[in-house]
């Protein structure tokens, strides 16, 4: 093949490239194929029913599980995720925490839990129900470990104690139409700030 057949080639190969791997910052990251967000029905810090149209908003949506108790990875977490919301203000950017201790984490305490920590609850939603469905959701859906044995003890501030609830540190990036399509590590500010950059491309 000569050397001007070659260039032509290139030529109309490269933007075919682009195409495909230009989609934009709302593109997925290779490896969230396998993850999904499975039908489910949860309730709202308001006491409210939310199921997975809560993710079908316009905008992206940045999703966590957390618990009220958590002394562990939970405060920066929602540190972060605070931040993000920060960074984004204007921006069709909103969160959702799902509890992973449906037992206390009532809507009622929730509600305490997002005053406490100054969430801005017009954009940031926190979730709670049965476990079966929490579990369904993070680890057979998003493919996020959660639960199992911990021997690391919460002091819950009432002379009770609890043990900790193992759950992913990780932030998930959800489209508009329900895809995940990234994942950040929620404890680690450099991580987050990543996604903020490509949250502002996007919008």
């Amino acid at each position: 093949m000569s050397i001007l057949r070659v260039a032509i080639v290139l030529l109309f190969a490269l933007p075919l490239s682009a195409c495909y791997r230009g989609e934009g910052p709302l593109a997925p990251d290779p490896g969230t194929e396998v993850m999904v967000i499975p039908s489910f029905t949860l309730t709202d810090q308001t006491g409210a029913t939310r199921s997975e149209t809560i993710f079908r908003r316009p905008g992206v949506t940045v999703l966590d599980f957390t618990f009220t108790s958590c002394t562990l990875i939970c405060p920066m977490m929602n540190t972060q995720m605070a931040r993000v919301l920060a960074e984004t203000e204007g921006l069709r950017v909103n969160a959702v925490s799902i509890s992973v201790d449906p037992e206390r984490d009532t809507p009622e305490r929730l509600a305490e839990h997002a005053r406490v920590i100054g969430a801005d609850t017009d954009r940031w939603t926190f979730l709670t129900g049965d476990w079966e469905t929490v579990k369904r959701i993070s680890q057979n859906g998003l493919k996020l470990a959660v639960g199992g044995e911990d021997d690391r003890v919460i002091d819950l501030g009432d002379g009770q104690t609890m043990n900790n609830i193992p759950h992913s540190g990780k932030f998930v990036l959800v489209r508009s139409d329900g895809r995940p399509i990234g994942l950040y590590d929620g404890t680690q500010p450099e991580d987050v700030d990543r996604l903020i950059a490509r949250l502002k491309e996007a919008f």
